[in-house]
């Protein structure tokens, strides 16, 4: 009995010195992990820190050239030493950064475009002691304040259905968001249901929001308040709410066409080079082959051919018509001056800050031009038009099937109203073009049957987009639904937004690198391009 209760006794010693080794090895443990934990919350805090200086030091910078531009921008003139002038500002900022931060600048434009001036300056701020750095780069521009936005209506906004948009978005009137996409059969306009609109950026809007259903027909409009968390509700992707004071001044398209449509003083007296004539009838003047005419000239009305090939060495006047079809290719090493309208295939060459003005109508078809248009009257564009430049038209534009794959930014630009349809019809795969459209007037663009994808922006005086998501086709397909004599993809509502027919994707390249002719201003301003932080 007495040896029992000894090794019961033993027993009960390995268990208490068991207990105390695990009590011990759990408090060295927790004891390790809360110095651990302490030391990954110190570092944790340190970086957060670090980072949250680092970008109160890049604000003091963007500010302070922000304050040296507003002083400079009403010194400037057509004669200003602008590049000079943002060199000094820079120079400035960075001799009173006391080591803080560093600007270095690069010129992509300086005034020999049209007086198109730009600057892109990159701030860094060291972030710690081990090199890591915030970097951020701006571009000090005299592009217009229209084309740093993805959208801009002067007016109303309209999005009926799913479009998608990605960059910031201005509106100075109401915006309104239906989950209904808006498109015409025949005669007859029908609205097919689909998910509410993405923004993907930054949105401001000056008028009140409202979000519509539709009902047997009927159109219903529920006012939102100007906040994100309810903007939820209208949008399958809800931008982010920024009050900006910001306004627009419209380009005068008149004005500028206008100052282009002068002939020269001496053209009457260009060499005339005639026309032909069959039995009393007085035909164009036609190119079939390779010819160069050396100075100025000038035609009743002139025709190259598909096989054409016809250089000007000076400015070139038309008191007629101008037809270049199929391969026909046209240089000329001056403006052209057309009297009435154009029919325009094949090649246009102009030289450096060189145009054509256009007094009638343009009709433009698989298309290239190197140089500037200007139209007096109204501009049909079909299939390929392939240029890095700017188109000013008057009373209208129409954009159908448009392709632009030279690789730059198509820009056009008009008084009347812009409208974009019948581009890429029932395919599946978006036709993606580097593009800007802008009108005075209302701007309407349809990604229904069309499926589009715009790299570039939109302004209109209202805006209306019409979008719905997936495959749209003329005749039934699995999973499909029927309105108004298209077939639409089912589950639009579980359909990503980047699967809309029609995306509009800011491009930073128009304030960077802009397209010949873009309108600029008398000021320059300061646009955001890019954010990281890096080692």
């Amino acid at each position: 009995m007495k040896d029992y209760f000894q090794n019961q006794k033993g027993y009960a010693l390995v268990i208490v010195l068991l207990f105390i080794a695990v009590v011990a090895i759990g408090t060295v443990t927790m004891y390790s992990y809360s110095v651990n934990s302490q030391k990954f919350i110190n570092t944790s805090t340190a970086s957060v820190q670090d980072k949250l200086r680092a970008e109160r030091i890049m604000d003091e910078a963007i500010m302070k050239v922000q304050t040296g531009l507003e002083a400079i921008n009403p010194t400037l003139t057509n004669a200003s030493p602008i590049i000079d002038k943002i060199t000094a500002l820079i120079n400035n900022v960075n001799a009173s950064s006391g080591g803080k931060y560093n600007i270095v600048q690069t010129v992509t434009e300086d005034g020999q475009r049209e007086g198109v001036y730009n600057v892109n300056a990159t701030f860094t701020v060291y972030v710690n002691k081990n090199g890591k750095k915030l970097v951020k780069t701006v571009a000090l521009s005299t592009i217009k304040d229209i084309f740093q936005y993805s959208a801009v209506s002067n007016g109303d906004f309209k999005l009926n259905g799913s479009a998608y948009l990605q960059g910031d978005v201005f509106t100075n009137g109401n915006l309104l968001s239906l989950n209904y996409g808006k498109f015409m059969t025949g005669n007859k306009y029908y609205y097919a249901p689909t998910s509410y609109p993405a923004i993907d950026g930054k949105l401001t809007v000056k008028g009140s929001i409202y979000g519509g259903n539709i009902n047997d027909s009927i159109f219903s409009w529920t006012q939102v308040p100007k906040n994100t968390q309810n903007l939820q509700s209208i949008f399958s992707l809800a931008p982010v709410i920024k009050d900006r004071n910001t306004s627009f001044t419209p380009i005068a398209v008149s004005s500028i066409i206008a100052q282009k449509s002068a002939y020269p003083a001496s053209g009457n007296k260009f060499p005339f080079y005639g026309y032909t004539s069959v039995w009393n009838y007085f035909l164009p003047m036609t190119y079939n082959t390779s010819e160069t005419i050396i100075g100025n000239a000038r035609y009743n009305s002139l025709v190259i051919g598909n096989n054409g090939n016809l250089t000007i060495n000076g400015d070139l006047i038309v008191n007629g018509s101008l037809t270049i079809t199929g391969n026909g290719k046209l240089t000329v090493n001056g403006n052209i001056y057309v009297s009435e309208a154009a029919t325009l295939s094949g090649t246009l060459n102009l030289a450096q800050n060189k145009y054509i003005y256009i007094n009638g109508k343009a009709t433009i078809e698989s298309f290239t031009l190197n140089g500037q248009m200007y139209v007096n009257k109204n501009a049909d564009i079909q299939e390929d038009f392939n240029t890095n430049g700017t188109l000013y038209a008057n009373t209208g534009i129409e954009v159908t099937n448009l392709s632009n794959n030279s690789g730059g930014t198509l820009v056009l630009i008009c008084d009347g109203t812009i409208k974009v349809s019948n581009n890429n019809l029932y395919n599946d795969v978006p036709k993606e073009i580097n593009a800007y459209f802008y009108s005075n007037s209302s701007l309407e663009i349809y990604g229904v049957g069309s499926n589009l994808k715009i790299n570039g922006g939109v302004y209109g005086n209202p805006v209306e987009l019409n979008a719905m998501k997936g495959k749209t086709n003329t005749s039934q397909f699995k999973n499909s639904f029927d309105k108004g004599g298209l077939w639409f993809e089912n589950n639009q509502l579980g359909l990503e937004p980047s699967k809309s027919r029609l995306s509009i994707i800011f491009k930073n390249e128009l304030i960077y690198n802009p397209p010949n002719g873009i309108p600029t201003v008398e000021k320059i301003s300061m646009k955001e391009i890019e954010k990281h932080y890096t080692k």
